[in-house]
């Protein structure tokens, strides 16, 4: 029996003992010196996980000694609109091949090294429809985000003015106010 590789770009850090409340993170960024992803040691406390939602985004271990980190050489998972089941994959595109920076921060020190990702051989594509399939990706996963975030915004207000109304009906303000 043998062991599968990991699917991505295998990262190997050491570190000290580190206080509970000291977090680490990982800059990738590419050739144009663009950020392709982040991640932290930090979790995202607002996460809430719901059927037909994203999943939540990795976290990087900060345990005593050698840890281990596979980027799945994916942008940034996008957000979804809350409690709402849509059957899809939030997970950002895949990155194009190039050269990647790494930059692992720890307190005050950074740590930097990059990572090749190369063309698969198997696979005839020219190295234009790399960029072409980034940018188109790009925009799309910008607009998602942006109307995901309006929508889950739009929630907020709307319950915010519902809590708003039933306040106003509790102290028999007047219907002209309530109405609008």
């Amino acid at each position: 029996m043998g062991v599968n590789p990991a699917n991505g770009v295998v990262i190997y850090y050491e570190l000290p003992k580190l206080k509970k409340e000291e977090n680490i993170s990982i800059t990738i960024t590419n050739s144009n010196n663009e950020i392709v992803n982040t991640f932290s040691s930090k979790k995202d406390k607002s996460y809430k996980r719901w059927d037909g939602g994203p999943p939540p985004t990795t976290t990087l271990s900060k345990k005593n000694g050698l840890n281990r980190f596979v980027w799945d050489m994916k942008n940034p998972i996008m957000p979804g609109i809350r409690n709402v089941y849509l059957e899809a994959n939030y997970r950002g595109h895949k990155v194009s091949p190039g050269t990647y920076t790494l930059t692992l921060k720890v307190g005050n020190k950074k740590y930097t090294t990059s990572a090749v990702i190369v063309e698969n051989p198997h696979y005839k594509t020219v190295a234009d429809q790399y960029d072409i399939y980034d940018v188109f990706m790009t925009t799309m996963e910008k607009s998602l985000t942006e109307m995901h975030n309006k929508v889950n915004t739009l929630n907020t207000a709307k319950k915010q003015l519902q809590k708003m109304v039933s306040l106003l009906e509790k102290k028999n303000a007047s219907k002209t106010l309530i109405d609008e």
